[in-house]
């Protein structure tokens, strides 16, 4: 098992080895650029981005059980891939970790799971930053990488939570 960001720079890293004799003599952006857009990348991010939305699809479906996780800028520090098994796409498969169904706003019982977590936008919006994630090679969106680094200067905790209107 190891943590998306690692997977994600240990995969491009790969796929940037992949590259034609060329094509290594480049500069590190342009090289990560081109491995970006390989096969040897693109293959795996897409198993890795499909089971993540997979596992989404059936949480939401269960009627009782497991809660979806709770809205957050900072979901993929919370997922694990699992298999990693190299030139075995089948192997590749993402999990999201319980700390991502832990929530400030407790249910009451004190297990710390929400009960309602959120609206189907927040949650397409917390995935759609990690398929960002997965398809830039480890970078944030800019106006995340903002909001954090205003969060860590105010130590404000709550800064990665976030509400939409839908």
């Amino acid at each position: 098992m190891v943590r998306l960001s690692e997977w994600i720079r240990r995969t491009l890293n790969e796929a940037a080895n992949r590259l034609p004799a060329p094509v290594q003599s480049f500069t590190a952006e342009v090289r990560d650029t081109l491995a970006l857009c390989s096969d040897d990348y693109l293959l795996p991010a897409l198993r890795v981005a499909w089971s993540l939305a997979d596992q989404m699809c059936k949480a939401e479906q269960e009627v009782t059980g497991q809660s979806l996780p709770v809205p957050r800028t900072n979901w993929a520090d919370g997922i694990v891939i699992q298999n990693h098994i190299q030139n075995d796409l089948d192997n590749i498969r993402a999990e999201l970790l319980p700390s991502l169904f832990k929530s400030d706003n407790h249910d009451g019982d004190g297990d710390g799971v929400a009960k309602h977590d959120g609206s189907r936008t927040q949650h397409i919006y917390s995935l759609g930053l990690v398929f960002y994630e997965i398809f830039s090679g480890g970078r944030r969106p800019p106006e995340i990488e903002q909001q954090q680094n205003v969060a860590t200067r105010s130590g404000d905790a709550e800064a990665e939570d976030f509400s939409i209107q839908e």
